[in-house]
């Protein structure tokens, strides 16, 4: 799904956003507090966020829609949306919480869908809650979990942690069902720039070319690679490939064959979208001659050799190093 991609080499060969944080579990919990100003770059994480605002002056933005943030805003990020946030001198407090989709997935069922709070702030254009009735049950939730991060060596204090994350996930969607939630607006954003990741979300197993989204949306190819790049941190070539092999993990994860999920690349794209295998001693294509078999086999074979390896380069990234929450 990643490799039907029609751009120069230069923006193939450019790098991806940045993976950040790990996961080994079902979720994860954290309480920062930072006293200067942060420089985060544009990131992504393979599993859901969520961020409860306590303190600071925060702009978040996400997927090119920024966002002020005031104290208590829950913040929803999606896996595979890519974020980052700016703050000032001033103390910068939040809780921030990893969930994995395996916990979404293991708490469905025709009644209920804890992931219905995402879903909702999706389908209103937004990432950011701003909770406008029954608070106070929410806000003593949230402080339960908080003390769980001190009190360790409380009895069965990890279920209870478990259990306390269950039932804020449970509050958050009946007051989003119920209508308690004000779905926060973006105070910034580039329209056009909002436009063209939509676009390109909806589009990522089609043939895209920068030509192409710049005559749709009535801009110069410089203009619309400079102003994409400004807004989101990373050129359009990278944003899809880093999108296309997130794509292409679910697809395989969800039971698809790699064939289905690694589409036949332009022959000229192959060597840049290869990547280096020494961890994986064994890379069988080099054995394999073009003429041996159909170019459209060839090709499949070798797009889905380097899906397998980037999707391998791009799980295993996290275990490399353990990197500060973002």
């Amino acid at each position: 799904a990643y490799s039907n991609i029609l751009l120069s080499k230069e923006h193939i060969m450019d790098s991806n956003y940045t993976k950040a944080g790990y996961l080994t579990g079902p979720f994860k919990i954290f309480h920062l507090r930072d006293e200067h100003k942060l420089n985060i770059d544009f990131h992504y994480h393979d599993f859901h966020k969520i961020l409860i605002h306590l303190h600071g002056n925060v702009s978040y933005c996400i997927e090119g829609r920024s966002y002020e943030l005031k104290e208590h805003d829950i913040v929803l990020v999606n896996a595979g949306e890519v974020h980052n946030n700016l703050n000032d001198d001033s103390i910068y407090e939040r809780i921030i919480i990893y969930v994995s989709q395996q916990l979404i997935d293991d708490y469905v069922s025709k009644g209920y869908d804890l992931a219905c709070c995402f879903k909702q702030a999706y389908a209103n254009q937004s990432h950011v809650l701003r909770l406008a009735a029954a608070k106070a049950a929410a806000a003593d939730t949230i402080k339960g979990l908080d003390s769980t991060l001190r009190e360790t060596n409380e009895y069965a204090n990890e279920l209870y942690q478990k259990l306390l994350f269950l039932e804020f996930l449970i509050q958050l969607n009946r007051i989003t069902l119920h209508g308690g939630i004000e779905y926060i607006n973006t105070f910034s954003s580039n329209k056009k720039i909002v436009e063209i990741l939509d676009l390109l979300n909806k589009n990522l197993t089609n043939r895209i070319s920068i030509d192409e989204l710049a005559d749709k949306f009535y801009m110069s190819r410089y203009h619309l690679m400079h102003t994409f790049k400004e807004e989101t941190g990373c050129t359009v070539g990278s944003y899809i490939t880093t999108k296309r092999l997130l794509l292409a993990r679910d697809m395989i994860r969800d039971g698809s064959s790699v064939s289905a999920a690694a589409m036949p690349v332009d022959s000229e794209a192959i060597p840049h979208l290869s990547v280096h295998t020494q961890a994986i001693p064994f890379y069988p294509y080099k054995y394999i001659k073009a003429s041996d078999i159909s170019q459209e086999a060839f090709n499949y074979f070798n797009a889905a050799l380097s899906l397998i390896n980037n999707i391998y380069k791009l799980s295993m990234s996290c275990f490399l190093r353990d990197t500060t929450p973002l």
